[in-house]
Parts: structure tokens; C-alpha cells; sequence
């Protein structure tokens, strides 16, 4: 390509004896037909060929959930949007009843569509072992929980798994702490508790 330093409007100085600069015209060759360039070969172990990738853009961005989750800061707002949604789904897809309010049901169901959302990307290997009936794998973050699965979700067991106490108590659900929609609920729930310690909001 060329480069033109074109002095037509304004002479400049460079001081001393250089002078004024006159028009110039500068050529550059392409670096591949420079002289002294040698070939390169594809095989070369210095060459590093561009990876390629076939991941969609729900793999990437995580699709209309993860969006419906980064556009929401509070939970119980996030759990209405959410029940929308389904609501809309069951009416659109599935013939349901249309409602003029959203009721504890559809909000339950939302909060086990987020949860299974959330372990679905976080806890893959893992819910998947469980589905075909074998345990998590031992390297896994979550075997010392022992997990299995209730419903579509994948809770810990322990030895409260016996006890006289609420199902969710026993066998609480399992969320990474790396995920924002979690985030939201550990805020949520501390907002609730009147800004309750660290143990409590986590229990």
C-alpha cells in the first residue's frame, strides 16, 4: 500500500540543517513479498492455526433464560417474570387455561425452572450421571453431598435424610455459588431475614 505525506498545505520544520520536508512518496511491499521472507508451512510447530468453534449462541450467551436472569436484579421480581413466561408457554403451546394472575403454583414452578436451569449449566456431568442412575463422579465439587435426584432437581443427602423434618430441609437443593441468579436469591433471603449473619441466610 502507499502512504502519502503530503506538505501542500503546510510546510513544517524539523530544525537544524534537515531542511524542510517536501511531498513524499513512501511504497511499502507486503511483508509476504519482502525479499528475504521465507516460506511457512502449516506443520510448523511456531505457526498457530485459528481454533475453531461450533458453539452456538446459546451455548455461548445461555440463551433467553440466562438474558431473562442478567435483566433482573431482584428475585422476587425475576421469580414473577420467570412464572410469566411458563404461564404464557402453557397457554400458547399447550392449550391451558388463560389467568389473570399468577398464583403460589406458578410461582413454585418457576422457582423449579430457574433451579434446574442453573444445575442444567452448572452441575452437566453431574445430573446427567444421576439420570442414567449412576453416582456423581468423585472428583466432582458436589460428591460429598452424596446427590440425588427429587423431581428434576438435584439435592444432598446426609443423615437429616431420616429425620422427622420438611423435605427441603433434609435434602436441600444444590446451586453453585458462581451463578448470578444465586446471587440474587442469598440477597433476597437476607433482605427477608432482616439482614440476619452469614450461617443463618446460608441455612
Amino acid at each position: 500500500f502507499n502512504v502519502l505525506i503530503d506538505d501542500r498545505l503546510k510546510q513544517w520544520s524539523v530544525g537544524g540543517d534537515f531542511g524542510v520536508v517536501k511531498k513524499q512518496r513512501m511504497k511499502f511491499q507486503p511483508f509476504s513479498q519482502a525479499p528475504d521472507s521465507l516460506p511457512v508451512e502449516d506443520s510448523d510447530p511456531e505457526v498457530k492455526m485459528p481454533a475453531a468453534s461450533f458453539a452456538t449462541t446459546e451455548e455461548r450467551d445461555g440463551g433467553p433464560v440466562e438474558k431473562l436472569i442478567a435483566h433482573y436484579s431482584n428475585w422476587a421480581r425475576l421469580l414473577r417474570a420467570t412464572a410469566g413466561f411458563l404461564v404464557v408457554a402453557d397457554v400458547k403451546l399447550r392449550g391451558a387455561k388463560c389467568i389473570t394472575s399468577l398464583q403460589p403454583e406458578h410461582l413454585q414452578k418457576a422457582e423449579e425452572a430457574l433451579f434446574a436451569h442453573i444445575q442444567g449449566r452448572h452441575f452437566t456431568e453431574e445430573v446427567a450421571a444421576l439420570l442414567q442412575g449412576r453416582r456423581v463422579p468423585p472428583a466432582s465439587s458436589v460428591s460429598r453431598f452424596r446427590p440425588r435426584l427429587q423431581g428434576r432437581l438435584m439435592v444432598a443427602t446426609g443423615r437429616l435424610t431420616h429425620a422427622n423434618l420438611h423435605p427441603e430441609t433434609k435434602c436441600p437443593i444444590i446451586l453453585p455459588s458462581q451463578h448470578p441468579a444465586v446471587t440474587t436469591l442469598v440477597r433476597h433471603v437476607h433482605e427477608r431475614t432482616a439482614h440476619a449473619g452469614r450461617e443463618y441466610v446460608r441455612a
